[in-house]
Formats: C-alpha cells, sequence, structure tokens
C-alpha cells in the first residue's frame, strides 16, 4: 500500500508530500511496525497519521482514542467527507462495523 498516493488521492493534491516526523511515522506504519510513537504538535498533521491508512485499507479497522468531545465530532466529520465509515465506542454498547472507532 503505498500511503503518500493514497494520500495524494484523498486530498486532491498530487504534490503532497508527508512533512517533518510525519514521513518516518508513516513509513513504519507502510512496514506495519507497531506501535508506532509520533509526538507532533498541534497542526503537525498527527490525524493523517491515521486517517490515511483508513482511507487507503478501507477494509481495515483502525482505533483513535480522542480524549475531547470537540476533537470527537472534528474527527467524525472529516472522516465522513473521505467516505470512512467510523463509529463512537462506549462501554455501554457494542460498536457497529467500522473503519475508525473513536473513543
Amino acid at each position: 500500500m503505498d500511503l503518500e498516493a493514497a494520500a495524494q488521492r484523498m486530498t486532491g493534491r498530487p504534490d503532497m508530500r508527508f512533512r517533518g516526523v510525519q514521513d518516518p511515522a508513516m513509513r513504519a506504519i507502510q512496514r506495519g511496525e507497531s506501535p508506532v510513537v509520533a509526538v507532533m504538535p498541534t497542526g503537525g498533521g498527527k490525524s493523517m497519521l491515521f486517517i490515511v491508512p483508513a482511507f487507503a485499507a478501507p477494509g481495515g479497522t483502525t482505533i483513535v482514542v480522542v480524549p475531547l468531545v470537540a476533537l470527537r465530532a472534528d474527527m467524525t466529520r472529516r472522516c465522513q467527507e473521505l467516505g470512512i465509515s467510523c463509529v463512537l465506542w462506549e462501554s455501554r454498547r457494542p460498536p457497529d462495523a467500522a473503519s475508525i472507532v473513536r473513543f
């Protein structure tokens, strides 16, 4: 799976390139390394590290822990805009089938 090509398709920007910490983190994800830890500032592109693989492999499962309600709403909106299925998982109810599960 070529994640940079997937990111280019996803963003509609053929010149898009991973930048800074995104690049080695995305290469590690592409190689299937686990765990991958990437410490990045606000606006550093952390979301791309889980959205691009979910976009590139829609049959897979990505689990994302989102601590703030406002961020959950933003992640839901972004996934819906990209056609990535997502569901909020709460301990009181089981999750539906989804590519991204938000906590």
